[in-house]
């Protein structure tokens, strides 16, 4: 289980309210790097998030509009792999996708609808670097969700019926399977994040999948589903917001990300305030 260490710099960084109540940005750090270790993420000089893993998201943090330094290190280090400076605008929320091989690693931003109706709403992102262009669709015949998605590509969202789906990632010109993901429940009112990580072609991690839910309804139920459920049966239902599943090539089903206990909220960090006791 990795740490999320919440410091001065995203204090305000527990359960993110839905999109249209808040007046700042929310901004999360998704790690897609399959050959990268485990990484800090600093937020103008503040260690906002400790230890992330690979295939694994933070939770939303709350954010002031303004420019901040982002900087990545691999964890317990301040040799910074990712280095860059973000304009955040009042009320966009941001996903900070680190891509590519470790020697190459870079962030992608990614501008997140997190807008709330009945159906369910997923979008989905290529970030498996040697992976062709690839089509998402639900299994046995099913309609095709996503077609002809590129690496670096986000496709969505898309509305969905509320249900429990089989979904398949398929080579997109030739209909090949290279990876399931069984017993997919999506409810409406919820906003979810599909991301296509790893390796494809043989390398290691293997080609998997990070889901993660981006917002939803916050007075709907939340059900809890045990790990080791067999196949075929739900393998996770109705996370709280920034939770997420990961799925992997040959293993079913998901594993369900805990977290640890999310702390009191507190300020909200201002851009060139964000260091420590800032």
């Amino acid at each position: 289980m990795n740490r999320i260490a919440m410091t001065a710099a995203f204090a305000a960084a527990a359960v993110s309210a839905p999109v249209f109540a808040s007046p700042v940005a929310d901004l999360r750090v998704v790690h897609a790097s399959p050959d990268a270790p485990n990484v800090d993420v600093y937020v103008d000089g503040g260690l906002a998030f400790e230890n992330l893993p690979f295939n694994d998201a933070t939770v939303y943090a709350s954010l002031l509009p303004g420019t901040y330094r982002i900087q990545v290190a691999p964890t317990g280090t301040q040799t910074f792999v990712i280095d860059v400076d973000l304009p955040v605008e009042d009320d966009v929320d941001y996903t900070v996708v680190a891509v590519n091989e470790v020697a190459a690693i870079e962030p992608f931003v990614l501008v997140d609808d997190r807008e709330l109706f009945e159906d369910a709403r997923v979008r989905f992102f290529h970030a498996s670097p040697d992976a062709p262009e690839v089509d998402v669709v639900v299994a046995d015949g099913g309609p095709v969700l996503f077609d002809d998605v590129e690496y670096l590509e986000e496709e969505g969202p898309i509305s969905v019926a509320p249900g429990v789906y089989d979904l398949e990632v398929r080579v997109a010109s030739t209909g090949d399977l290279v990876l399931e993901l069984p017993g997919v429940q999506l409810d409406g009112g919820t906003v979810y994040s599909v991301f296509a990580t790893g390796f494809a072609g043989g390398g290691q991690p293997a080609l998997g999948a990070l889901l993660t839910v981006d917002n939803m309804i916050m007075d709907r139920p939340v059900v809890e589903v045990p790990l080791g459920v067999q196949a075929g049966e739900r393998n996770f239902a109705g996370q709280p917001v920034g939770d997420c599943v990961r799925f992997f090539a040959g293993q079913h089903p998901g594993s369900r990300v805990q977290r640890e206990p999310r702390p009191e909220p507190g300020p909200t960090c201002r851009s060139g305030d964000c260091g420590p006791g800032g």
